[in-house]
C-alpha cells in the first residue's frame, strides 16, 4: 500500500523526521494511481481518525455494512486500508463505531489488517489535496 501526501503536511505529522518513514516512492517515478479496493470509504477513514486509541499504536472498532452484518477490526496508525470478507468492499460499508467491551463484541468475526509496511509517495506545490490514499 502506498500514501499520496502532501510532502509539508506530513512533516508536521512527523515531527520533521522523515527519515523513520521509509521506504519512499518519489512521485516523479509513478507512471500510474489506481485506487486501492482495499481502502477504506474516505468518510468512514475520516471517522477513524477521531476515534482514541484502543492501546499502543492501534484502534479497535466495529465496521458495519450495508447487509447488516458486523466485524470487530483492529488497525494501526494509519487507519485507511483493511482486508474485508469474501464478497464485500468499499461500498458495502456502512459505518464504523468505536469498539464496545461486551463479550457479544468480542464473539463478532474480525477483519484482517495488512501486516506491511505502508510506502510514501510525497508531493509539494500547489496540486491540490487528494481525496483520498491511493495504491500503486
Amino acid at each position: 500500500m502506498v500514501y499520496v501526501v502532501n510532502y509539508v503536511a506530513f512533516l508536521s505529522f512527523a515531527g520533521g523526521d522523515l527519515e523513520t518513514w521509509t521506504p519512499q516512492i518519489g512521485v516523479q517515478d509513478v507512471i500510474e494511481f489506481r485506487d486501492s479496493p482495499h481502502r477504506l470509504p474516505p468518510a468512514v477513514a475520516s471517522k477513524l481518525y477521531t476515534f482514541p486509541e484502543t492501546g499502543m499504536g492501534y484502534v479497535r472498532f466495529l465496521i458495519r455494512f450495508g447487509d447488516g452484518s458486523q466485524y470487530q477490526c483492529a488497525l494501526g496508525s494509519f487507519r485507511d486500508f483493511a482486508v474485508y470478507p469474501h464478497g464485500k468492499g468499499p461500498s458495502d460499508v456502512e459505518d464504523v463505531s468505536m469498539f464496545p467491551s461486551s463479550a457479544e463484541a468480542d464473539a463478532l468475526p474480525s477483519l484482517g489488517a495488512f501486516s506491511e509496511d505502508p510506502h510514501f509517495c510525497f508531493y509539494s506545490g500547489d496540486v491540490g489535496e487528494p481525496s483520498r490514499s491511493s495504491a500503486l
